[in-house]
């Protein structure tokens, strides 16, 4: 049983770009400071009616981010008041937390609920002040991306802002013909998206009792580390439909850098 549980390129011969690829990641061999790198970039959370999400956000910038379509309730500009949204954000980058309400929601118009197509939704935030920042997002994924880095942030306590220490996996693994056979969009998008099977502890958390899909996905191009996707949906099979008691999970994540 399965389930879906919620540049252009110069005209080098092929055997050129492989040689320069190859190159280009033997070249930093260095062991990275994973924690310290997350610490450095901003990351956020949606929260729903004062309660703290699962919803990570794929930020854009410092007004706007991406989330899985299946965590909003509808289109709205602003948002009518059936459901609080608020977005957290951790230090990451200027040193600061914030909340700030959302100010507006735009859902993928092709989203599909049923199969979760594009399950993506822009959320703004803060829209009245000046943009302070970027977040930079990988594109160029068979050249340069040297890892996957999956995410996962929580917070500690909502009402002071204190967040967890992210939960993550360093990886270049990828059990394309699991993730293929258990996702019908997965398997006709395959530039799309990324899959893993791993998922992260939240025992420091108050979300699950059982791990959970990461939240937002990162990669190293030329040893700096950008934002490339967030969750969408996870597919599983074995047990009963929950995630805690399933054999066997795949997770996808949207890419950004194709939206």
């Amino acid at each position: 049983m399965r389930c879906i549980i919620l540049f252009l390129l110069s005209s080098l011969a092929t055997a050129n770009v492989v040689a320069v690829v190859d190159a280009y990641k033997k070249s930093f061999p260095f062991k990275r400071d994973i924690p310290s790198e997350l610490a450095s970039v901003k990351g956020g959370l949606l929260v729903k009616n004062n309660k703290q999400t699962s919803c990570e956000l794929g930020l854009i910038d410092s007004s706007a981010g991406y989330v899985s379509a299946n965590c909003v309730d509808f289109n709205s500009d602003p948002p009518n008041g059936v459901t609080k949204y608020e977005v957290i954000l951790d230090s990451g980058i200027d040193g600061k937390t914030a909340r700030h309400n959302v100010d507006s929601i735009y859902v993928h118009p092709q989203y599909n609920q049923e199969t979760l197509a594009n399950n993506i939704a822009i959320v703004q935030f803060n829209t009245k002040s000046e943009i302070t920042w970027l977040n930079p997002i990988g594109v160029v994924r068979e050249l340069f991306w040297e890892d996957l880095i999956y995410v996962r942030r929580s917070l500690k306590n909502l009402d002071t802002l204190e967040w967890n220490t992210p939960e993550y996996l360093s990886t270049t693994d990828s059990d394309d013909t699991l993730c293929s056979s258990m996702s019908l969009v997965y398997s006709h998008n395959k530039y799309d998206y990324a899959c893993t099977h791993h998922t992260a502890s939240m025992s420091s958390s108050s979300l699950s009792d059982c791990d959970v899909p990461y939240g937002t996905v990162y990669t190293h191009m030329n040893g700096k580390l950008y934002f490339v996707g967030f969750y969408s949906h996870t597919t599983a099979s074995g047990g009963e439909r929950q995630l805690c008691s399933h054999t066997n999970i795949s997770s996808y994540y949207t890419l950004a850098s194709d939206f």
